[in-house]
């Protein structure tokens, strides 16, 4: 350092520094002006078209009509009975207490669509035709009572929408409807009859010891897929060896969300999160470490199915037996993923006697899981409605926020794409 000048050699740096500073935010403001330049020629180009002139009288009306409805909200909300209307307005699903009456209406236009489907597939006098598969990756696993048009349904969309090669086994547990004229005209699959109703616990374990594939999905006979379904959920798992089992995004007939991965309370209750909610929102679009997912539809390798002895028979005939089972993989260490890429919908309660018969069992064997699992559960969030947004991953992991000063547009530069990403 030169002592008769000792801030020499820091400012000659600072000012080089404040130079270049300066010409960054100058490149800034110039790809910001061309960036404003193409939105005011993309509006102009919108405004100056024949097809925005003659929508003008349109969008004017709905601009008051929209005006009219603001208006009207804040005087309802002024009074008791306006803010009971808007309460009723806004209350999308109906009461959640009951989800077997949330959907009554919506079910029975869907039992007469499926009641119709069922009787052209009959009249056609055709077999429905599975690929024959020597070595499937996945093993479908259905349980059938009652209910042939809903399992048509099932079926229809296994062949329509699965991209991997599948084999289906079926358990009947005594049907005593149209069942049987159903599986007379399937072609390729594995069919085992009981004579009894066995329940789907341990129908679903003589299905796996029937099943040839790599991995086994469990999927209710009154569920529906979406394309890609299986394919995504393979994709989560497949090369994979930390997860244990893969669940799928599950609608309800409304169109509502039944579920996206499922939280298990430390009393062993548990919640479908975002139950009723919109399956698009963006907290149901990403993919999660979770506590267990519904076995409506339930991905497992079947390596880790036999390992664990399958499903705990205590459990039958059914409810609780997937939770149990999520648990006991992630003893092992294994991990149970929500993919949101894999969708269906789902009847809800079709083969059961009922909501009130579903909720009693789901009661006795809740009290069960609790005996089985004490120690885990008390590693968990109590069931309170401000814990759920913690208790929907598992991973333990740390949040970030990250906070950029400007909208990343790709034209503005090399680092905003990254920040994008």
């Amino acid at each position: 350092m030169d002592d008769q000048n000792p801030g020499r050699n820091l400012s000659e740096p600072s000012l080089s520094h404040e130079k270049e500073r300066l010409q960054n935010l100058e490149l800034d403001y110039q790809l910001l002006e061309l960036h404003n330049r193409h939105l005011e020629k993309s509006i102009l180009a919108i405004s100056d078209s024949p097809y925005w002139k003659l929508t003008a009288p349109l969008r004017k009306a709905a601009a008051h009509l929209l005006s009219y409805k603001h208006w009207l909200g804040r005087r309802l909300d002024e009074y008791a009975f306006g803010r009971f209307l808007l309460h009723l307005k806004n209350r999308r699903y109906g009461p959640q207490e009951n989800p077997a009456l949330d959907v009554k209406g919506v079910k029975e236009k869907y039992d007469h669509r499926a009641r119709h489907n069922f009787q052209d597939f009959l009249a056609l006098d055709r077999a429905l035709v599975f690929p024959r598969t020597r070595s499937p990756q996945v093993s479908i696993i259905l349980v059938f009572y009652n209910k042939a048009p809903l399992s048509l349904l099932c079926l229809q969309s296994i062949k329509a929408f699965t991209d991997t090669p599948y084999e289906v086994v079926i358990i009947d547990n005594a049907s005593s409807d149209e069942t049987e004229e159903l599986l007379n005209r399937l072609e390729n699959v594995t069919i085992e009859r009981n004579s009894e109703n066995l329940g789907f616990v341990k129908a679903v374990n003589m299905a796996a010891r029937l099943s040839k594939g790599q991995y086994l999905l469990l999927l209710n006979n009154d569920a529906v897929l979406e394309d890609a379904t299986i394919s995504n959920a393979v994709a989560a798992i497949k090369d994979k060896p930390d997860v244990g089992a893969v669940g799928a995004k599950i609608k309800l007939l409304d169109g509502s969300l039944q579920e996206a991965g499922s939280i298990i309370w430390s009393d062993g209750s548990c919640l479908g999160y975002g139950r009723g909610e919109d399956p698009e929102a963006p907290q149901y679009m990403f993919r999660r470490e979770v506590d267990y997912c519904s076995g409506a539809f339930l991905l497992i390798r079947s390596s880790e199915f036999s390992a664990l002895g399958g499903f705990d028979e205590e459990f039958a005939p059914a409810y609780y037996e997937e939770s149990d089972f999520c648990i006991r993989l992630q003893k092992k260490g294994l991990k149970i993923i929500y993919e949101p890429s894999a969708r269906i919908s789902h009847y809800e309660f079709a083969s059961s006697d009922g909501f009130e018969d579903a909720a009693r069992l789901q009661s006795a064997h809740r009290k069960l899981l609790r005996s089985k699992h004490g120690d885990f559960l008390r590693q968990k969030h109590s069931n309170l409605a401000s814990n759920v947004l913690a208790a929907r991953n598992v991973n333990g992991y740390p949040n970030i926020l990250m906070i950029d000063f400007r909208v990343p547009h790709a034209n503005l530069g090399a680092g905003f794409p990254r920040s994008a990403e």
